[in-house]
């Protein structure tokens, strides 16, 4: 119990004996998320409001007393607030507040981190360690009244439940919009490169691998939203109709640069163009 000593000086017109008043009524703190979706593979914001439901105390002891306590029973002092997770990685500190009046709140964000391959419901707790007003004593020296309050030091678990619902990983597809070229020629092979994922991939390099030739040499995508597309296109020459799209990229994964790369088979028809006769 810590104890702290407030002095009040209080004009009253006559002298009248002093004697404890104890708190009967506490704070009342409780916790709801404003989001409880986070994505999987991201440090995500997750925003808790936090609120001090009391209602007004209801106290004993004698008349001046009873004004001094009156209104500090029910308010909240030197909030210490975190949260902690055994799945979710928290990257934030601790918050810390002065006090939480009655019928007060206040919005709070924290940084999770999530698994990749984290799918379900999740518990985060929100830990909320304050003091609160236990009693008041006060002392009359001849003069003036002195006033010692008792702080109660407190600590409340509220529990919070997430969903992740999918995986926020980029998802890089190659789609083929040419079905044949042309033996000994130089075709124009065209191709979609869409991200079906859940976050953006980055850096997107893309090259035409199974050919004598290919120009360009690569194409550059800078980024790619998720549901976002670009089509591109190669010339080449030569090869057997059986080729490969090679992609190499980035992408962010909680907080990390991650580097990918994929490889897409395809195939096509190779055909040859007939030489006209001339008698």
């Amino acid at each position: 119990m810590l104890r702290k000593l407030f002095v009040l000086f209080l004009l009253l017109l006559t002298v009248q004996a002093a004697q404890a008043v104890e708190a009967k009524d506490e704070p009342e703190l409780t916790a709801y998320p404003l989001n409880t979706i986070p994505k999987a593979g991201q440090v995500n914001e997750l925003q808790v409001v936090v609120v001090n439901t009391a209602k007004p105390e209801n106290v004993y002891g004698g008349d001046l007393e009873r004004q001094l306590i009156q209104n500090a029973t029910l308010t909240a002092y030197d909030l210490e607030i975190w949260l902690e997770s055994e799945v979710f990685d928290v990257k934030s500190d601790k918050v810390h507040l002065q006090s939480l009046p009655p019928s007060a709140s206040v919005k709070l964000s924290f940084l999770v981190s999530v698994p990749a391959d984290y799918r379900g419901e999740g518990l985060v707790k929100l830990k909320v360690n304050y003091e609160r007003v236990e009693s008041v004593d006060v002392e009359w020296d001849g003069n003036n009244y002195t006033a010692k309050y008792d702080y109660a030091e407190e600590i409340e678990t509220i529990e919070i439940k997430v969903e992740v619902l999918e995986e926020a990983k980029p998802e890089l597809r190659v789609f083929l919009l040419t079905p044949e070229v042309y033996a000994g020629e130089f075709s124009r092979l065209s191709f979609i490169v869409a991200n079906t994922g859940l976050s953006e991939v980055r850096s997107v390099v893309l090259k035409a691998e199974g050919f004598e030739d290919a120009v360009p040499a690569q194409h550059y995508i800078p980024a790619l939203q998720p549901s976002q597309s670009q089509q591109i296109s190669f010339s080449v020459k030569g090869g057997n109709g059986s080729f490969s799209i090679k992609a190499e990229y980035s992408y962010i994964d909680a907080g990390k640069l991650i580097e990918g790369e994929e490889s897409f088979q395809f195939e096509v028809q190779v055909k040859r163009l007939e030489a006209d006769v001339f008698v």
